[in-house]
């Protein structure tokens, strides 16, 4: 897993999304960007590599960033 802290410069709340989401299998904990799955995965089955898209956004300025 990479791990990428948002550091907000203007000392704002930071709040996370995900913008790619596949199957809809992840979620995120908007505070902490805390990232989970929605159900268990069949490793037999089911694909092995995911792409997610993660924004960070600061809330009252409406500064964003992705990262994939």
């Amino acid at each position: 897993f990479l791990v990428t802290p948002a550091v907000s410069f203007q000392k704002q709340p930071v709040t996370y999304s995900l913008l790619i989401n596949p199957s809809s299998l992840f979620s995120i904990q908007p505070e902490t960007g805390e990232i989970s799955l929605t159900r268990t995965i069949d490793y037999e089955s089911d694909q092995h590599r995911y792409l997610l898209l993660v924004r960070a956004s600061e809330n009252q300025d409406s500064l964003s960033s992705a990262a994939e």
